[in-house]
């Protein structure tokens, strides 16, 4: 995709993300994450942008905290739900539970059926829609929602989230052969690693590549794999990469010096630069 594209969805994706009411923490004993099926990038972000914050927060899938987490939480829970819009029975499931027990829900997706939304707003969710072709809002979003860590890291968040769309270029000039290798298809699998793992999940609905978590490439003899991995994380990896690279397995590495909580928001850049100008007729991340 043409760098000068590329920076209008972000910039677009910006403004989405700053129009979205952030959800109601104060009082929280925990914040409960539920990420429906297909909006784990979504929800693992946010996860991620609490724990760095000192927020006490517990990401689990939608049906998980329906079944094992609300029914058995001690009291002073907000739940926050991220979907994937349209017919969306998990996240129904979620309300119907969260209903029975008196507790409410936020919930952030793309548009739902009217009929889903009709009846989630009977149960009492507030779900806020999201118009984002490129699914980067909600990776953004919850980066300006969490409270900001210490001074000094706090502005530089701030300055990174409003340069985002500058950071196109910084990506595509850094990362060419990663946004190459993904943008040939020759990629089987994108491996992720506990602070890469939002990004890589969009990376992965933008292309054809499996998500498989770095620890587990050994098995994968012969497959080609683009493995995202902060600096962080690098020592904690080096082992598996290694014996990977010994059994066989074909691995370009794509290494982020940023900020954990960006780094998963250059990987998703990666993923829209390697996509192919003639998407421009559909929503990003379809297939």
């Amino acid at each position: 995709m043409q760098s000068s594209r590329a920076r209008d969805l972000v910039e677009k994706a910006l403004e989405a993300a700053a129009r979205l009411e952030a959800p109601r923490l104060e009082g929280a004993s925990e914040v409960v994450i539920a990420s429906c099926p297909g909006s784990e990038a979504y929800g693992g972000e946010y996860y991620l942008a609490l724990r760095h914050s000192g927020v006490r927060a517990l990401h689990v899938p939608c049906i998980e905290a329906a079944v094992h987490v609300l029914p058995y939480s001690s009291g002073g829970e907000v739940v926050v739900a991220f979907s994937a819009g349209g017919r969306d029975s998990y996240l129904m499931h979620l309300a119907n539970a969260a209903a029975a027990l008196g507790l409410s829900v936020s919930a952030y997706g793309p548009p739902l059926h009217p009929a889903y939304s009709d009846s989630l707003a009977e149960l009492g969710v507030e779900y806020h829609s999201v118009e984002d072709r490129s699914g980067l809002a909600l990776l953004i979003a919850p980066l300006m929602w969490s409270p900001k860590p210490w001074e000094a890291r706090r502005v530089r968040l701030e300055e990174e989230l409003r340069g985002l769309p500058d950071a196109i270029y910084w990506v595509r000039e850094n990362y060419s052969s990663t946004i190459e290798i993904l943008e040939s298809g020759e990629a089987e699998y994108a491996a992720y690693t506990p602070t890469t793992e939002p990004g890589v999940r969009l990376v992965t609905r933008y292309h054809n590549a499996r998500l498989v978590p770095l620890s587990s490439l050994e098995r994968l003899r012969g497959s080609r794999i683009v493995a995202f991995y902060a600096s962080v994380e690098e020592h904690a990896y080096k082992q598996a990469l290694l014996s990977a690279k010994l059994r066989g397995v074909k691995i370009a590495e794509a290494r982020l010096n940023t900020d954990p909580l960006t780094a998963p928001l250059y990987i998703a850049l990666m993923g829209v630069l390697a996509l192919p100008d003639s998407t421009r007729q559909k929503p990003l991340g379809t297939r």
